[in-house]
């Protein structure tokens, strides 16, 4: 009888520690996770699947295999709609009858390795490259365009032409039913603004969630199509609008950056030195990260790689006072004209 009783009680608390660690490690409201997608999409965006129903609470209590019949025993309720539409959507995938997420989703013990491997790289990579950092500024500002210090590095250099030469295709990430490329999910959101950037053809803005004063997508639409027409804005309407936003002067002349990526100049020349060095730093620290990560794709962990490692170059980059973030990314009080500081052009030109 004794020996049934501690079959019992082992079984009980065996029970009560799924429950508690799924409970306390993962399962957490999403709007507390930080969560980041590379993807494109038709119908549904991958972030509408997260927060239908209680389909993050499935996919966290499947962040390890389980059966479908221990989801209850966690405490997590499903249904079959649900799983059949997390399978499609490419969030879920079985072997036999155990099922696990393909959403890379890091517990706190790994987001907090995961960080500190990247500022370990990007403390090690600015001090090696600080020069080429300040060769980039001083070559925007020989060419008129300091105040565009902070987004030119951020949208155009690390999230943009860098970014292009160091990530995958989406493709190669993964193809789904509504949406392409990979969604993933961090413990907790770094401690800074969320900054990214907004494309609209060859026309570029960045944005932070601070910015309040936001063009609409048309007019960045129709700014960029009179750009491509006429190398100017010549719709009078239109002048009026971007002229508030200091994006043109009155005769509707194009103030803000325009960058041709394909001459042969200084700037160009710096800008490809800084990306391989950027490149060959991840390719050098792919096989750490991967083990710390727990992940065995390497294009997957290239992207999630360098994204942490973006955040704390950008971090030591104004930390050692070489970019000052514009005031217009800060506060609603700035005027409206600073606009101009966080849009630019690119072109591809011969």
């Amino acid at each position: 009888m004794r020996h049934i009783i501690k079959i019992l009680c082992l079984l009980l608390s065996l029970f009560t520690s799924i429950k508690t660690t799924v409970a306390q490690n993962t399962i957490k409201p999403l709007s507390e996770w930080d969560i980041t997608a590379f993807c494109s999409y038709n119908s549904y965006h991958p972030y509408n699947y997260l927060k239908a129903d209680n389909n993050w609470e499935i996919l966290c209590a499947l962040k390890k295999e389980h059966l479908l019949s221990e989801l209850q025993s966690m405490g997590v309720n499903y249904s079959q709609s649900q799983i059949m539409l997390l399978h499609i959507g490419g969030f879920l995938k079985h072997k036999e009858m155990r099922w696990a997420t393909t959403m890379p989703i890091f517990d706190k013990k790994e987001t907090d390795s995961i960080r500190d491997l990247s500022k370990q790289i990007a403390e090690r990579l600015y001090y090696k490259m600080e020069n080429d950092y300040r060769s980039f500024l001083k070559e925007l500002s020989q060419n008129g365009y300091k105040d565009n210090s902070f987004s030119l590095m951020f949208s155009y250099l690390l999230d943009g032409k860098a970014w292009n030469k160091i990530s995958p295709e989406k493709q190669e990430l993964g193809n789904y039913a509504t949406w392409t490329g990979v969604i993933w999910a961090m413990y907790a959101p770094r401690q800074h603004q969320k900054i990214g950037t907004n494309g609209f053809g060859a026309l570029r803005l960045n944005w932070t969630d601070s910015l309040t004063l936001y063009p609409s997508n048309q007019m960045m639409l129709d700014f960029q199509d009179e750009f491509i027409k006429n190398k100017k804005v010549t719709d009078a309407k239109l002048i009026e609008q971007l002229y508030r936003l200091g994006a043109v002067d009155q005769s509707g002349k194009i103030t803000i950056p325009i960058i041709n990526e394909t001459e042969t100049n200084e700037f160009n020349t710096i800008c490809d030195t800084i990306i391989e060095k950027l490149a060959s730093a991840v390719e050098d620290n792919l096989e750490q990260f991967m083990k710390i990560a727990g992940l065995q794709n390497r294009e997957l962990s290239t992207v999630i790689f360098y994204h942490e490692l973006i955040w704390d170059l950008m971090e030591l980059l104004q930390k050692n006072r070489l970019i000052t973030m514009p005031r217009i990314l800060l506060s609603s009080q700035a005027p409206p004209k600073e606009i101009r500081n966080i849009m630019f052009f690119t072109v591809k030109q011969d």
